[in-house]
């Protein structure tokens, strides 16, 4: 029997940020597009500076990543001013595990945050981490995303029904974050 752990939430912005304290997480690796920002966005949203200082006073360390790249993005993360890793290749767990030995992480203290199961569901399986699985921040995608978001539809509702995902407890709504 597996032990691999994905618990499901609507938003980052809306989870009880003391679940991550009780599972005995110290550094949330968070996707960028689309489940801390859009992933056109070309600076922080208000909420992720809140989501990073409330992380940073429970001793969560916040970690992004990004399977994109370039001077946009590189601009964002700058702002955001937290440990990235771009071009993360995701789902091939490689980058991803050097980038946690680098900054000093643990696999049994980090939790991956993501809205895709094709890609971040899969790194955190293949990198033998839990998952808090989010739905999109919004509908803006790039083209081929679009595609994968046909097949995450369909495949997480099969998930669900097969009692693959559990809550994440949510207490902290957007708005008590602003």
């Amino acid at each position: 029997m597996s032990s691999f752990l994905a618990f499901e939430a609507p938003s980052i912005y809306e989870v009880d940020l003391d679940f991550f304290v009780r599972k005995g997480i110290k550094a949330l690796l968070i996707d960028r597009d689309n489940t801390l920002d859009s992933y056109d966005s070309l600076f922080p949203r208000k909420e992720a500076f809140l989501l990073k200082e409330e992380l940073q006073k429970r001793g969560i360390r916040m970690l992004v990543f990004s399977n994109n790249q370039g001077k946009k993005l590189e601009g964002y993360l700058k702002e955001l001013g937290v440990p990235s890793l771009t071009s993360s290749h995701k789902p091939l767990p490689k980058r991803t595990l050097k980038f946690l030995q680098e900054q000093g992480v643990k696999k049994d203290e980090v939790m991956i945050v993501g809205d895709q199961l094709l890609t971040d569901y899969r790194l955190a399986k293949s990198c033998e981490v839990p998952i808090l699985l989010v739905d999109p921040l919004t509908a803006k995608d790039h083209f081929v995303t679009r595609f994968y978001r046909w097949y995450d539809r369909m495949k997480r509702t099969k998930m669900r029904k097969k009692g693959c995902f559990q809550k994440a407890p949510l207490t902290h709504k957007k708005e008590e974050l602003a």
